[in-house]
């Protein structure tokens, strides 16, 4: 990669970290965006610059639907241009459907899916005049369900959807958009399920490859992606899980109702 503005959103940690890392190198400039209040994003911007690369941080909330717009502007602000978006924020969103609340559904969605689109729209000028790119972050969950992670299913179901769509629009203007879905990964977010050992082993059975995925992994696949050696890819849904979709038995420990 060479003379490239990639914003990546989720930035301080797990994926999103390593994805900054991953991307970084002499001539690319990324702005690593977290939310207010977030964890710290300085070592993350302190990796990037190692690499030889230029680091700026900016915020904000991706349940505000003015901050993905604000995002876009901190990239124009800071570095000139853009010519690629991340789109890798997301929170989990465990229960069952119908005991969510309203308020639980709008947070999934304005985070895991509605962020994505508003990303791009405001994203889209700027993508255009680079023939960029964008890659979402999206996840095994939303080729299938999950039991008790409903919210999320559907969540991340429409952002593979959302890419897709994205990619059929914007293809006649040399933009490319593409998704990426993880299975297990084991990084600060899902530390404390894999620290159990009886839960790590259930789950690296399940994985043909025969290990839980690290970030890396992921970040590996998003900077392909983006590269020029993907040039001919778009409307894809890059899979990243050991082969764990492909078994029989997606299944993984159900979760429990809050009632009777």
């Amino acid at each position: 990669m060479s003379e490239q503005v990639i914003l990546v959103t989720g930035a301080a940690g797990g994926i999103g970290a390593a994805t900054c890392v991953t991307l970084a190198s002499p001539g690319v400039s990324i702005l690593a965006c977290e939310r207010e209040n977030g964890p710290d994003v300085t070592p993350v911007l302190a990796a990037i610059e190692n690499e030889g690369a230029r680091a700026a941080a900016a915020y904000g909330d991706l349940t505000d639907p003015e901050a993905p717009a604000q995002l876009v502007n901190a990239a124009i602000r800071n570095f000139g241009a853009l010519s690629g978006v991340v789109s890798n924020a997301g929170v989990p969103a465990m229960g069952w459907l119908d005991e969510a609340a309203l308020e639980d559904w709008d947070r999934a969605m304005a985070i895991n899916l509605r962020a994505s689109w508003l990303l791009a729209r405001a994203a889209f000028p700027h993508l255009r005049e680079a023939k960029g790119a964008m890659v979402a972050t999206a996840s095994v969950s939303g080729m299938g369900p999950q039991h008790g992670m409903g919210l999320y299913n559907i969540a991340k179901c429409g952002l593979i959807m959302l890419c897709q769509t994205l990619a059929q629009e914007w293809g006649q203007f040399g933009i490319r958009v593409n998704a990426v879905s993880p299975g297990f990964v084991r990084s600060p977010l899902t530390e404390a399920i894999y620290a159990d050992p009886e839960k790590l082993a259930a789950r690296r059975a399940m994985v043909p490859y025969g290990r839980i995925g690290n970030p890396v992994d992921i970040a590996r696949g998003v900077a392909w992606l983006m590269s020029e050696g993907a040039d001919y890819v778009t409307g894809h849904n890059l899979v990243i899980d050991g082969g764990f979709s492909g078994t029989a038995n997606r299944q993984i420990t159900p979760v429990p109702r809050k009632s009777a």
